[in-house]
């Protein structure tokens, strides 16, 4: 296809015509073994951005130079068989290419990998709206172990857009195809670099720590939101997205499940003259009603029902 038409679908017999294909970088593809088929590639333009995707004909390694203005975001679609600078890139791995001219890559025959290109200055003003904060310094490869539904909506995406380039070619003749196609795909891309980099940050493993010892130190009553705020001396934005990330919650809700956490314990082991209404408004429960479905729904039976086994057989959750 001509070579300002936003889709292009390739066939190459050899390493070195699919090498050449590759826009944004001088790439050699070297084969370690015979082909046993021939080198596919589907090339996309989308918006400012560029996805390739493809299959090996034979086992290859990869070297060369890359375009230091682009970001290179790499994750297999389907099978097995793909490391860069030795680090295996698994079924929810992403590798990111950056602030690099170099580059070494094996890849097997039978994976169908994405690649997907996007300027260092696009991806910057997308990630400060998305996240809130600016984008992280990253070395020259970062690998991210994506959450099962963070990686799922994100080959998601691509598959759709994959999909609708196959399928439907003339639908990429509007430029705002491209476009939200790309918004897309980029922030899902984000919300699933965002989730498993904060995880890792220095400073969410010491506040993690502190709202740990806290929460201990406290267990036997209800701890606030507004209190928990103060006592890590953070803001709500920065709360919520810690919990998020270190326990895949709210902190709201995070609060509330180690609220009813209490009134289990209190009750398991009451004092002679507990109640279950006493119980659950010592941590704060006051809708009685909706607390006793909650928690219900947590541990499979009535407040009075943990009461009554507790005092009449001894028993203890």
């Amino acid at each position: 296809m001509a070579g300002d038409q936003p889709i292009r679908m390739h066939r190459f017999e050899n390493a070195e015509e699919a090498a050449a294909a590759v826009p944004g970088a001088q790439v050699r593809y070297m084969a370690l073994g015979r082909p046993t088929s021939a080198w596919r590639m589907v090339d996309v333009s989308l918006g400012e951005s560029r996805l390739l995707c493809g299959r090996m004909g034979a086992d290859t390694s990869m070297f060369g130079t890359l375009d230091r203005n682009l970001f290179y975001f790499l994750t297999p679609l389907s099978g097995t068989g793909w490391k860069i600078y030795g680090k295996e890139i698994g079924a929810r791995s992403l590798a990111v290419l950056a602030d690099t001219t170099d580059h070494a890559v094996w890849m097997g025959r039978s994976v169908h990998s994405m690649s997907l290109q996007v300027p260092v200055e696009r991806f910057a003003r997308v990630y400060s709206r998305f996240a809130a904060s600016e984008m992280p310094s990253w070395s020259t490869l970062r690998m991210f172990a994506l959450g099962k539904s963070a990686a799922t909506r994100f080959r998601s995406s691509i598959t759709t857009t994959l999909r609708m380039a196959t399928h439907w070619p003339e639908t990429f003749g509007e430029l705002r195809t491209g476009k939200m196609l790309e918004d897309l795909i980029l922030e899902r891309l984000i919300r699933a670099v965002c989730t498993t980099s904060r995880a890792e940050r220095p400073e969410y493993r010491l506040l993690a720590s502190r709202c740990n010892d806290y929460l201990a130190a406290n267990a036997d009553r209800g701890v606030t939101l507004a209190e928990l705020r103060d006592a890590l001396e953070v803001g709500d934005r920065t709360l919520r997205r810690f919990f998020v990330s270190a326990y895949g919650t709210s902190p709201s809700r995070f609060l509330r499940i180690q609220r009813l956490h209490g009134v289990n314990r209190a009750l398991a082991e009451p004092a002679p003259t507990a109640t279950v209404t006493s119980a659950a408004m010592s941590f704060g429960f006051f809708d009685v009603g909706r607390f006793a479905s909650d928690y219900r729904s947590l541990f499979g039976e009535r407040p009075s029902e943990t009461l009554q086994h507790s005092r009449g057989t001894g028993f203890s959750k």
